[in-house]
């Protein structure tokens, strides 16, 4: 049971928010997760709406490397929800049974190329919330600047939605993907 109550509805929130509501809607089919929590606050909506369009639906980074990275990020945060809505995406984009397996079971060493690369950056920025000049190295070698900017911003923006979603205790909702059960940290 989440800890305030959900916006999900359009019609339980006032005029001004209204246009929020509608782009959230818009984008993403309804309203749900994080929006319906941060929807208390339509201006923090927003600005999370947009960042989030563009990194989810606008982003030149690969899908299966995008949806892979954003699990890392859910079973790091041990996010329950975020990990149920991205699980089928990660499906469709292509990502293996055997990755899924590794990301959920926290089997770090096991995930190579650039989610290996990936990965080690995520925890690297969750874990000492910064990168070490080796590390940064290595990731400099792979990727160009914006494409460093944006797996960073990656980082930042689904560990926000973690937070603010385990905050206020959201659970995934009837008919998404089971949560990470036994391999929540």
């Amino acid at each position: 049971m989440p800890r305030i109550p959900l916006i999900t509805d359009r019609d339980s929130i006032g005029e001004p928010a209204r246009p929020v509501f509608d782009a959230i809607q818009g984008s993403r089919g309804e309203v749900r997760g994080p929006f319906a929590v941060l929807l208390h606050r339509p201006e923090i909506a927003s600005g999370a709406q947009q960042i989030g369009g563009y990194l989810r639906y606008g982003s030149p980074l690969p899908g299966p490397l995008r949806e892979s990275l954003i699990l890392v990020l859910a079973r790091l945060a041990g996010c329950d929800f975020e990990w149920s809505a991205h699980y089928p995406l990660a499906v469709k984009a292509g990502v293996g049974d055997q990755t899924l397996a590794d990301i959920q079971a926290g089997r770090w060493d096991r995930l190579d190329g650039d989610l290996g690369l990936a990965a080690t950056l995520a925890r690297s920025l969750l874990t000492t919330h910064n990168v070490d000049d080796q590390l940064f190295g290595r990731a400099r070698e792979r990727w160009d600047e914006g494409e460093l900017v944006e797996l960073v911003s990656l980082v930042g923006y689904y560990s926000y939605l973690a937070m603010v979603l385990n905050t206020f205790e959201v659970a995934p909702g009837p008919g998404m993907a089971p949560g990470l059960g036994s391999g929540r940290p």
